[in-house]
């Protein structure tokens, strides 16, 4: 008696403990692909974002609806100057105002070298998320939002 009551209380602990470990499994593997989908972000066109942002719309998917329309606005800025100072590099060029044309290309030049710098940081943080080096990806997203 004593016996199979100890057995059915070690089988409802056992029980217990397969479903903690059972919901923790599935929340770490819920933030892994979170996580990797979110990193992969960076590496899609533009278009490819509008499209996931509908998909994650339609989905009710609010939180990933959010860090795409945070990439876009990322890109959009640097990309809506680089045009912007395009279009004015052009003006001044057709006016012979090269003085500010040269400031422009300049202005340019450092909005490239800028975005260059995000994705190349952005890289090293993708590559520290997979090693798992949470402290690094810290300091990368601090480098990042500096720039």
């Amino acid at each position: 008696m004593i016996n199979t009551t100890l057995n059915i209380y070690l089988l409802s602990k056992k029980d217990k403990n397969m479903k903690k470990h059972k919901i923790i499994l599935l929340i770490v593997l819920s933030l892994i692909s979170i996580s990797s989908f979110s990193q992969s972000l960076t590496t899609k066109t533009t278009e490819e974002l509008e499209i996931m942002k509908k998909e994650a719309i339609s989905s009710e998917n609010y939180d990933l609806v959010t860090k795409i329309s945070e990439e876009q606005k990322s890109r959009l800025s640097i990309d809506d100057k680089i045009k912007e100072l395009d279009k004015d590099l052009k003006m001044a060029a057709a006016n012979e105002n090269f003085d500010e044309a040269e400031r422009l290309k300049k202005e340019i030049k450092k909005l490239e070298d800028k975005k260059a710098a995000i994705n190349k940081l952005e890289e090293e943080k993708k590559a520290a998320i997979l090693v798992e080096d949470f402290d690094k990806v810290l300091v990368l997203d601090k480098q990042i939002n500096d720039l």
